[in-house]
């Protein structure tokens, strides 16, 4: 509570000043916005809670304080350190992530983060967009985005590159011996 310096509270000289010894305040906010903070139902003693109430001596305007609760930071981060495999046939998996708030806390991933994949172009770029993880031979990259969830700021995207390396398969030719038959 701050009062403001109009006149203040009296403070008899030798004696104890006025004091303001209940207040009622309301005004309550979690989520992020604002709102009014209400003072009222000021009651001032001498002295202290002791003293005679010296209230109706006083004009006591009130003034709204606001109360503003702004948005906190989250992040995204891919935990998974590699996706590299030898080609399997199989699609890759999507990589794990956790996606925190205040104190750690997590925000419920399954449904806030997509996951979008791009193949390495002739450019040296990722610039080829792919409909869905991949199977086949190749460097990609994989980036995780995460939808804004109330009371936080946007999160930055988080990307990984991996390969899926050719499979090794040797081909050998058959050993064939035969005499000198003309044909």
């Amino acid at each position: 509570i701050n009062t403001l310096p109009d006149e203040g509270l009296a403070k008899p000289e030798g004696k104890i000043a006025d004091q303001i010894t209940t207040i009622t305040i309301t005004g309550s906010r979690t989520d992020c916005g604002t709102s009014a903070n209400k003072a009222s139902g000021a009651k001032i003693q001498v002295g202290d809670k002791n003293g005679e109430d010296v209230t109706d001596n006083y004009d006591i305007k009130y003034v709204d304080g606001t109360l503003k609760v702004t948005e906190a930071t989250a992040t995204l981060k891919i935990t998974t350190t590699f996706l590299d495999k030898v080609y399997d046939g199989v699609v890759i998996d999507n990589p794990i992530v956790t996606y925190t708030g205040v104190g750690g806390e997590s925000i419920k991933t399954a449904d806030n983060v997509t996951f979008k994949y791009y193949q390495k172009g002739e450019s040296g770029d990722y610039d080829i967009a792919l409909t869905g993880a991949p199977k086949n031979a190749g460097d990609y990259k994989v980036v995780a985005s995460a939808e804004q969830v109330a009371n936080y700021n946007p999160v930055n995207d988080e990307e990984l590159v991996f390969t899926i390396s050719k499979r090794k398969i040797t081909i050998k030719a058959a050993d064939a011996n035969k005499i000198y038959d003309g044909i």
